[in-house]
């Protein structure tokens, strides 16, 4: 049975890496449920990893696989994400031996955030990689070191975050061992991780293979993130935007959320950058009733006398958004032009005077 699910999860990598010239054609509701189950398959690998139930190797080789192949496949690069999240945390001690590609991995994708030719989504979902990365990957839960039923690990990779169990604090001397190392002083040029053998080559025998990696973990994450800051903390503030959103889309309580950014002080001189950050990801969800009381909720962040961004802050935010953000989201998230303007416009227009806010906004878009 278990070879067979290796078998499974080997094609599905290999179908996901194939060029499709077709893409422009194909139907959105295809290309979507075709990224979901990608999507769900890679953290399905990651979890086979983390319990030892496919060889540690196999982790770095997948990485770099999706790396080489990110211009071929439009998956890819989300794919390499959804592995890293689920993975990284359990490899990513200097003891492992495969952590110098783990390193040049990591550091080839801090490259691709500043890189114009990737989509502003992907910039996102990868600084975040890197920011959990650089915090010690607080979100990451512990496992067990035995390995569970294929069953198990399928429905735990098929959990939300906020049901999944909470395991003990490592210890501090554990901790510290697997505290991530400073940046690499190469990205990609080691002989190694340049390597165009596939993954999964020559790796049936091992697919029952145990490895014995310890687990990281930080049960106190999210109360450490809804605490009140002593000074702003960009990778915190993140964490908490994770949270407030998990709760908004199931009890709609906008003035909770913004409290909760209240609380986080963000200073004036990061309000604009933040407020663009969390426009993005509000315009890629995919829920009609979700988006709209997300977007409610950033409209919050400008109400009241005391509001908890600066209005003119905001404002340069929305204007950033369009220039450096927006025309290439147009590709990423169909009918974007239309949510702008039949969803956010009238939303912040509650907030926001109109005559300030056409100075933003592109023409087609102005009250």
């Amino acid at each position: 049975m278990l070879s067979h699910d290796f078998n499974q999860c080997q094609h599905i990598f290999e179908q996901l890496l194939e060029s499709r010239s077709d893409e422009a054609s194909t139907d959105e509701e295809v290309v979507f449920r075709r990224k979901q189950e990608a999507l769900g398959n890679m953290k399905l690998i990651g979890q086979l990893l983390v319990h030892g139930m496919l060889s540690s190797d196999l982790f770095p080789e997948c990485c770099e696989e999706l790396l080489r192949k990110r211009s071929e496949c439009p998956e890819a690069l989300e794919s390499l994400v959804a592995l890293m999240m689920v993975a990284g945390p359990n490899f990513d001690y200097r003891d492992w031996q495969y952590y110098h590609r783990l390193q040049i991995i990591l550091a080839d994708m801090r490259i691709l955030t500043k890189e114009k030719s990737v989509p502003p989504r992907l910039r996102f979902l990868i600084r975040d990689v890197l920011d959990a990365r650089d915090a010690g990957w607080p979100s990451s839960l512990g496992r067990g070191k035995t390995p569970t039923t294929l069953e198990e690990v399928r429905n735990t990779a098929a959990l939300p975050a906020s049901q999944k169990d909470q395991a003990p604090d490592t210890s501090a001397a554990e901790k510290g061992e697997r505290s991530p190392s400073g940046n690499p002083k190469t990205a990609g040029g080691n002989g190694e991780a340049a390597r165009s053998v596939k993954p999964w080559r020559k790796k049936s025998a091992s697919v029952c293979q145990k490895d014995s990696t310890p687990a990281t973990t930080s049960v106190a994450a999210v109360a450490e993130a809804l605490s009140p800051p002593k000074t702003f903390d960009v990778v915190t503030f993140r964490r908490v935007l994770g949270t407030i959103f998990s709760d908004l889309a199931s009890d709609k309580n906008i003035p909770a959320a913004v409290q909760k950014v209240r609380l986080q002080q963000v200073p004036a001189h990061a309000q604009a950058d933040q407020f663009m950050d969390i426009l993005t990801r509000i315009v890629e969800e995919r829920r009609g009733a979700v988006r709209r009381c997300e977007l409610a909720f950033i409209a919050g962040l400008a109400a009241a006398e005391h509001s908890a961004f600066d209005r003119k802050e905001i404002l340069v935010g929305i204007g950033r958004f369009f220039t450096d953000v927006y025309p290439d989201l147009c590709n990423e998230v169909h009918r974007l032009p239309a949510i702008m303007k039949s969803e956010f416009i009238p939303t912040v227009l509650n907030v926001l005077p109109v005559e300030e806010l056409n100075k933003v906004v592109p023409t087609s878009m102005r009250r």
